[in-house]
């Protein structure tokens, strides 16, 4: 019936369900495919179980991880959320988003060091050049949302703390104080960019009209003769 807002959400359970299961389906399979050679999981328990070490290794690494995934997420939401109300915002989020789910897991898997350059044979500098050439893609194409923005310097920071952390690693200045410095840069970027699409939900919120009640829309037209406002509030 409308305005009955206490439907069980049958569609986001059914897409949690599907994500889920594909997300874990590749340690099992990979198991099946390789005879038993690869345990399922050697890739689905934690790498501090698996190899051993400390407990506290990569710490930092992950709290990185989890704010990539975390901005990937945001991204993705808000441009699930404002597709109706911004077409254009909601196209830049996407693309941002996909872009941060790519970082997400290159972060995880170390693809542009390890990955691409030992088994595929694609250097780390070509990979950071694509990744530069997406972001400045993005920028291009939607350069009339970001000008409208308030929060795009947020986004510009961002990139800004990523390309010195880059920077840094390409320098190859082998040192304790260059490796503390190329990850604390990318930590702040990382942050930024997650700050950005979470800045951009808040003012929204903040701007959407305020409703009275359980999903029913304030009626109320004004001042009358007495002072109080007239309710037109069918309940």
């Amino acid at each position: 019936m409308p305005g009955d807002d206490t439907r069980f959400p049958w569609p986001w359970v059914v897409a949690a369900v599907v994500v889920g299961l594909a997300l874990s389906a590749p340690a099992p399979l990979a198991g099946v495919l390789t005879g038993g050679s690869l345990d399922p999981m050697d890739l689905m328990s934690d790498a501090v179980e698996v190899t051993g070490i400390a407990w506290h290794a990569g710490a930092v690494a992950s709290l990185n991880l989890f704010v990539w995934a975390a901005g990937a997420g945001v991204f993705l939401v808000a441009a699930i959320g404002l597709r109706r109300r911004d077409g254009s915002l909601a196209a830049m989020l996407l693309a941002l988003g996909l872009l941060s789910l790519v970082l997400t897991l290159d972060d995880r898997f170390l693809l542009h060091e390890v990955v691409l350059p030992h088994y595929l044979g694609v250097p780390e500098l070509v990979t950071y050049g694509l990744y530069a050439v997406a972001a400045v893609a993005v920028l291009v194409a939607f350069r009339d949302v970001f000008r409208r923005l308030p929060e795009t310097g947020i986004l510009l920071f961002a990139i800004a703390a990523l390309a010195v952390s880059v920077g840094l690693d390409l320098t190859g200045w082998d040192s304790l104080t260059r490796r503390v410095a190329e990850e604390t840069f990318k930590m702040v970027g990382a942050v930024a960019w997650a700050a950005f699409p979470a800045a951009v939900v808040v003012r929204h919120l903040e701007d959407a009209p305020a409703t009275a009640g359980a999903g029913v829309p304030s009626t109320r037209v004004g001042l009358g003769q007495s002072g109080r406002e007239h309710d037109t509030d069918p309940r």
